[in-house]
C-alpha cells in the first residue's frame, strides 16, 4: 500500500508519497493534513463502498487517503509525530553535513549533485551566438537515409531507440548502465566471428558516416563537470582516433521529468553538464545537437508530460519520435571521405530488442501515483508474449518476477499449423540462442525496468534455395557439377537435400544427362527441388549453356631456320604468321616473340643479336580470344662476313727515260701544198 506522511521539514509545506523506493512531493492545501488510513479502516470503507455508503471526501480514488481539515491528531499521534520530527531533523542535519563535505573534496573531482529545489529552467538554455558554429541549426529533414547511415552509442536510452524501432543493431551501440568511466576503455560490443571488442574498435568495424554520442545521465551523480568532461573526452579522442572518418556529433542530456523517482539526478546538473558539453565540442571541432530544447517543457525546464516511462528518467516512444524529428532537421551532411569500397561487416552477436509498438510504462506520476502491489526492488517482473496469436502460442508461466541475475522458468515457442518459430526478441538483455524455441530467460542485472520477451512466428513459406546461378561451360569440360553451391533449407534453417533435372532449352519432352550434356554444344535448363518435412517443396532453375570447345590458334613459319650476315637488317615476323579458326588472322607484334642466344641460354634483343656472330632461337607466341595458345620456334644464323685478301705488291720496273731514234720521212706527201722543209728539216713559212 501506499504510505503519505506528513513533513515539515520539507521545504515550504508538502506531502511525501512512497511508492517502494519512489518518492513524490507535491505542495497540499493550505490549511489541511493527510492521514493514512489503517488496514480496518480501509476494509471498513470498501465495505461501505459496497453498500451504497456515501463516497469518500477524497473523491471515491482507491488510494485510501482521507483528507480532514477539521479532525485533530490525539494527544498520542502528536508525541509521536513530534519523536519523528525530531528524528527527522537530525538526520537532515546528518544528511547536510555529509553534502557539504563532499563538496569540500575537489581534489578527487567528485561532486554532489546539484540540488532542483531553486531550479531556474532559464539557466540551463545555451548562448546560440557564442555557440553559433557548434549547435547545428534547424533545416530541411534529412530523411531515414540520414539516420540509417548514423551510429547512434550511449546508455540505455540509446538503447531504448532499438527498443521503439528507431535504431537497429546494425546502426546502435546502447549499453544499459554504461557510464563513461568504461565507454572507452571496456570490451562490450560483440560481432560474430570477431569477439567482443570495445566501442572505439566498433566503431571503426562498422565503418558509420557519422556517430552520435548520448552519454551523461549515469554520471549525474557524483561528478564533478571536470572529471564529466574529462571522461567524454577520452572518448571521443579514442573513436577519433580508431576511425577518424566518421562525424562526432555530441547529443544533449535528455531532461528528467519532475516527478521521477531518483532525485539524485537533477536537471539543475544537467544543463550544467550540457553546457560544458557543448564547450567541449567548440574546443575539440565537433557539433553539439541540442536536442533537450525539443524534450523540455519550456515552462519548468524538465522533460515534457507524458516524456518518460515511470522511473521519470528514461524516454518515451513519444519523445524518442521528437528526439529524431530534431535529430534530421538538425542535421550534418558533410563529404563521405571513407575509404571504398567499405569493408564487410560482420554480424552483431546481441539479441535485437523487441521492438514495442505502444508504450505502457509511460510516467503519469504527476496526477497521482498508480496502484501496484509493493514489490521487492531487486525484482523484475518478466512477460512473455508471441508476435501473432494466429501464428503460434507459448507453453510455460507467461507472466514471473524474479530477481536480478535469476533465471526464468522454461516456456516453449508453438507454432501454429502453416507457421513456423523464427526467434526471441527482448526488450533488455540477451538471448544466446534465439532460434531455439525453448527458452530459459535470465534477466540481467543491470535491468531497472520489467522486461518483454516476445515469440516471433512467420509463415511457413517452404524450403529457400541457394546458389542457383546460370553458367557457361566449353564443350568436354569435365569438372561439371549441377549441384554445386547449390543449397536448401526450411523455414528453420534445417538443411535440406536438392535433386534436379536437366532438360534442352524450349523441350521439357525428356531429360538430359549431365554427361551427355558437356560433350553436346546448346542451351540446358536444370531445374532444382527441395522438399520440407511437412512436404512442402520449391524450385528454382539456370541456364546452363555449352560452348563449342576452342581451336587452338596456328602459327606458320616461312622458313624454320634463317642465316644472315652480321648487321644485316632482319624482321622476326616477317617469316611467320597466325590465324585462329573462330578470330580469324591475327595480327602480330614484337611482343608475340623473344630471342634466346643459343650459346648463354639468356635472352636478348633483336638489335644485339644482329650485330654479334652467332646462333639463335627465335620462339613465337600467340593467344586467341579463348585463351588457347600456340607456339612455334625458328632458327636464326648471324655469320661474320667473308675476308678479302690484301692486293700483291707491285714488282720494281726500271724507268727509261731516253728518247728512241726514228728516221724521219722529209718528203712530201703527194699533193701537199706545204712548203719544202728547210735544212732543219721544218717547212719553210713563205
Amino acid at each position: 500500500m501506499r504510505e503519505i506522511v506528513y513533513d515539515k521539514l520539507a521545504v515550504g509545506i508538502r506531502k511525501k508519497c512512497f511508492y517502494g523506493k519512489k518518492t513524490l512531493r507535491r505542495p497540499i492545501p493550505q490549511g489541511g493534513r493527510f492521514e493514512t488510513l489503517n488496514p480496518y479502516e480501509q476494509k471498513k470503507n470498501a465495505s461501505k463502498k459496497r453498500g451504497g455508503g456515501p463516497a469518500p471526501a477524497h473523491g471515491g480514488n482507491s488510494h485510501n487517503i482521507r483528507y480532514n481539515r477539521t479532525k485533530k491528531p490525539p494527544q498520542r499521534r502528536r508525541a509521536v509525530l513530534l519523536g519523528c520530527g525530531i528524528l527527522a531533523l537530525l538526520l537532515v542535519i546528518l544528511l547536510v553535513t555529509a553534502a557539504f563535505s563532499s563538496c569540500g573534496r575537489s581534489g578527487d573531482g567528485v561532486s554532489s549533485a546539484l540540488p532542483d529545489d531553486s531550479y531556474d529552467p532559464a539557466a540551463g538554455v545555451l548562448d546560440e551566438e557564442e555557440l553559433k558554429d557548434t549547435l547545428l541549426k534547424e533545416g530541411e529533414d534529412a530523411g531515414q537515409e540520414y539516420i540509417d547511415e548514423t551510429l547512434f552509442i550511449g546508455d540505455s536510452n540509446t538503447y531504448r531507440m532499438m527498443v521503439y524501432g528507431f535504431t537497429t543493431l546494425d546502426n546502435d551501440i546502447g549499453l544499459v548502465g554504461m557510464g563513461l568511466s568504461e565507454a572507452w576503455q571496456k570490451p562490450c560490443v560483440k560481432f560474430q566471428g570477431v569477439g567482443t571488442v570495445t566501442i572505439p574498435e566498433a566503431v571503426k568495424i562498422l565503418q558509420p558516416r557519422r556517430v552520435v554520442l548520448t552519454f551523461g545521465t549515469n554520471n549525474t551523480v557524483g561528478w564533478s563537470t571536470e572529471t564529466f568532461i574529462a571522461e567524454y573526452r577520452k572518448l571521443t579522442d579514442a573513436i577519433h582516433k580508431a576511425y577518424p572518418y566518421a562525424d562526432i556529433l555530441i547529443n544533449a542530456i535528455p531532461p528528467v521529468s519532475e516527478y521521477r523517482q531518483n532525485q539524485q539526478v537533477t536537471m539543475t546538473t544537467i544543463d550544467k553538464f550540457n553546457a560544458a558539453l557543448a564547450q567541449l565540442a567548440k574546443e575539440d571541432g565537433y557539433k553539439f545537437i541540442n536536442s533537450a530544447e525539443a524534450l523540455k517543457d519550456p515552462a519548468t525546464g524538465f522533460a515534457k508530460d507524458q516524456y518518460t516511462i515511470t522511473d521519470g528518467i528514461h524516454l518515451t516512444k513519444i519523445a524518442f519520435q521528437e528526439m529524431f524529428g530534431y535529430i534530421r532537421t538538425h542535421s550534418l551532411i558533410t563529404e563521405d571521405t571513407r575509404p571504398k569500397p567499405l569493408k564487410e561487416i560482420p554480424k552483431r552477436a546481441e539479441t535485437q530488442p523487441s521492438v514495442v509498438e505502444s508504450d505502457p510504462y509511460i510516467n503519469y506520476y504527476k496526477d497521482g501515483w498508480p496502484e501496484k502491489e509493493e514489490e521487492n526492488a531487486d525484482n523484475l517482473r518478466i512477460t512473455f508474449g508471441v508476435n501473432d496469436p494466429a501464428l503460434g502460442s507459448l507453453s510455460g508461466e507467461l507472466s514471473q518476477t524474479i530477481a536480478k541475475g535469476a533465471q526464468c522458468t522454461a516456456v516453449e515457442a508453438l507454432p501454429a499449423p502453416g507457421a513456423v518459430f523464427d526467434h526471441w526478441e527482448c526488450t533488455i538483455g540477451r538471448i544466446d540462442n534465439v532460434g531455439d524455441p525453448l527458452l530459459v530467460f535470465s534477466a540481467p542485472y543491470e535491468a531497472t525496468e520489467d522486461i518483454y520477451v516476445k515469440a516471433v512466428f512467420v509463415q511457413d513459406s517452404g524450403p529457400a534455395l541457394a546458389g542457383v546461378r546460370d553458367r557457361t561451360i566449353e564443350q568436354g569440360y569435365a569438372g561439371f557439377n549441377p549441384l554445386e553451391g547449390v543449397t536448401a533449407f526450411d523455414s528453420q534453417g534445417n538443411t535440406l537435400s536438392v535433386t534436379f533435372k536437366i532438360y534442352v532449352k524450349g523441350d521439357t519432352s525428356a531429360t538430359v544427362m549431365p554427361e551427355v550434356m558437356v560433350q553436346t554444344p546448346g542451351t540446358y535448363v536444370v531445374t532444382y527441388t527441395a522438399v520440407n518435412a511437412a512436404g512442402v517443396s520449391a524450385s528454382a532453375s539456370a541456364v546452363i549453356t555449352v560452348t563449342a570447345a576452342n581451336k587452338p590458334p596456328v602459327l606458320s613459319l616461312s622458313a624454320s631456320s634463317v642465316s644472315i650476315e652480321v648487321n644485316t637488317p632482319f624482321d622476326p615476323l616477317s617469316i611467320v604468321s597466325a590465324s585462329d579458326a573462330e578470330d580469324g588472322a591475327i595480327a602480330l607484334s614484337a611482343a608475340n616473340y623473344t630471342i634466346t642466344n643459343n650459346a648463354t641460354g639468356a635472352l636478348t634483343g633483336l638489335g644485339d643479336a644482329l650485330a654479334a656472330a652467332g646462333s639463335y632461337t627465335i620462339t613465337y607466341t600467340v593467344r586467341d580470344s579463348a585463351g588457347a595458345v600456340a607456339n612455334a620456334a625458328a632458327q636464326l644464323t648471324v655469320t661474320a662476313p667473308p675476308e678479302i685478301p690484301a692486293d700483291p705488291p707491285t714488282p720494281d720496273v726500271p724507268v727509261d727515260n731516253s728518247t728512241p731514234d726514228v728516221p724521219m720521212d722529209t718528203s712530201a706527201p703527194e699533193n701537199s701544198t706545204l712548203p719544202p722543209p728547210d735544212a732543219a728539216g721544218d717547212p719553210v713559212e713563205s
